[in-house]
């Protein structure tokens, strides 16, 4: 009968306890398992990109901010017992770590606005535009160039390629011929060359001016006494084989007062390069 009373004690205190450990209870076994898928989405995935000048305009107004700011500060936290209890905790300002946090993300975001805009001044140098403006004189004629330009155009394929001079009469009328080194004239008004690649093909051109008149059958661009005249020049190359062309404007010839007494201005300015298909 003991042993019976005995076997019972043991199974009634044992089975209660195993019952109850996690490890055997089947409802336990899943509490920390997740069902549910989730995703974590950043906030400059949810935020509209911003761009660089609104980034460094948020950024410098939040150093500004800082700085005006008197109370920005963090109280450390220490843990605390049963035994004792932590009064006037010290007060940290870390208002100065935060500054330097900005003013380093700020810093960053002017150097990478920096290097872009140092990388699109360099892409665009690459561009055919205007070259720089070039002055110079002989005898009382004035001659400034104004701008060197090249084009490429497509079906058909061929490059043009352009110098506008600005030309100032002294005190004599002058008289540029309207003429370039590819006409069959004998008197060359502009003097150009070509340069690159091997060129095979046709080219032709065209000097145009204000006002016009003839001398000995000969068109020119006229010049007034004591006033400026645009003369423009464009050379068009239509090329027999690819390749990169360009024009060299070597010099302008011109005629000067009644006497027609000649004159000559070297240019040496050339065109960028410029690819033009066949």
């Amino acid at each position: 009968m003991k042993k019976y009373i005995i076997v019972l004690f043991l199974v009634a205190f044992i089975v209660p306890s195993v019952a109850l450990a996690s490890w055997w209870n089947p409802f336990s076994w899943f509490n920390n398992w997740n069902f549910h898928k989730t995703e974590t989405v950043s906030q400059t995935q949810i935020e509209k990109q911003k761009t660089s000048e609104e980034q460094i305009a948020e950024l410098q107004k939040q150093l500004e901010d800082l700085k005006n700011s008197k109370d920005v500060s963090t109280t450390t936290s220490m843990p605390v017992t049963k035994k004792e209890t932590v009064k006037n905790a010290p007060v940290v300002d870390n208002s100065e770590i935060i500054k330097k946090q900005v003013q380093a993300q700020l810093d960053a975001a002017l150097k990478a606005k920096a290097e872009q805009d140092a990388l699109i001044a360099n892409q665009n140098s690459q561009k055919p535009e205007e070259q720089a403006v070039v002055e110079s004189s002989s005898s009382d004629v004035t001659f400034k160039v104004a701008a060197i330009r090249q084009t490429i155009f497509e079906n058909p394929n061929y490059g043009g390629f352009e110098i506008s001079v600005d030309v100032t009469a002294g005190s004599d009328d002058v008289f540029v011929p309207k003429t370039t080194s590819d006409s069959t004239k004998s008197i060359t008004g502009f003097s150009y060359s070509l340069f690159g690649d091997s060129f095979r093909g046709s080219q032709n051109s065209e000097v145009s001016c204000g006002t016009s008149t003839d001398i000995n059958k000969v068109e020119y661009c006229k010049i007034k006494s004591g006033q400026t005249t645009t003369i423009t020049t464009t050379v068009w190359l239509s090329a027999e084989q690819a390749g990169n062309y360009g024009v060299m404007f070597e010099s302008i010839n011109y005629l000067k007062g009644v006497n027609h007494e000649s004159g000559s201005f070297d240019v040496n300015k050339g065109t960028q390069k410029i690819y033009i298909k066949y």
